[in-house]
């Protein structure tokens, strides 16, 4: 498929998506924008910033990772989508992830007053129970977005859980095992991030849900 056609494919999904979110939507269901406001102010992970103010496509988050004992947590960093129908939220986060939405992400780790650069890894999915972990080339570079779930617990300690409310989340890549300290993401996303934004989705920098 092509990817004027692949586009459009994407937003005639998206606009399906919303559509049928606004068809079940009942006058006295919880609403989230409340809880995007106090995400969007947080400094600690788990946290999210709006896309929609992301001036040519770049973003830069200083953020800090929170000592918890002697557990290193790994930590994605992606968007999030919501709604009060799963079915459409669901079906909007697997539209972006075939619209191979590309990005360049870079992460750098503040320690004594200099930046020291934290690797990457990107997920892939080669079937539909098998993940393959790659390593993101130095450039930052990252090909589009791929499924993730993120730790619950951290994100209702936070106040961003909602009742009654359908969460996704999508990754562009995770840093592992990362120590306390106070960190910079760098992101740029290039024309697709429309997309994003017409999907409502916010950027998201989260734990990932641990194996049990």
């Amino acid at each position: 498929m092509s990817r004027p056609l692949q586009v459009v494919r994407v937003l005639l999904l998206l606009v399906a998506a919303y559509m049928a979110v606004g068809c079940h939507r009942q006058p006295h269901q919880t609403s989230t924008p409340q809880l995007g406001r106090d995400s969007d102010s947080r400094t600690a992970v788990p946290l999210t910033r709006s896309l929609e103010a992301v001036q040519g496509g770049e973003i830069r988050i200083e953020f800090d990772v929170p000592a918890d004992g002697e557990s290193l947590h790994s930590v994605f960093f992606g968007v999030r989508l919501d709604g009060h129908d799963s079915t459409s939220v669901a079906e909007t986060a697997d539209a972006l992830k075939e619209a191979n939405i590309s990005a360049k992400v870079q992460l750098h780790r503040i320690q004594q007053g200099r930046s020291v650069k934290v690797a990457l890894r990107r997920s892939q999915w080669v079937s539909r129970s098998e993940v393959e972990w790659l390593t993101v080339s130095p450039d930052g570079v990252v090909p589009g977005l791929e499924a993730a779930d993120a730790d619950r617990e951290s994100l209702l300690k936070a106040g961003m859980i909602a009742q009654d409310v359908a969460y996704r989340e999508l990754s562009f890549a995770s840093a592992d095992a990362l120590p306390p300290g106070h960190y910079v993401l760098g992101l740029k996303l290039g024309n697709e991030r429309k997309l994003l934004i017409d999907a409502k989705a916010k950027l998201l920098i989260a734990y990932r849900a641990r194996k049990k």
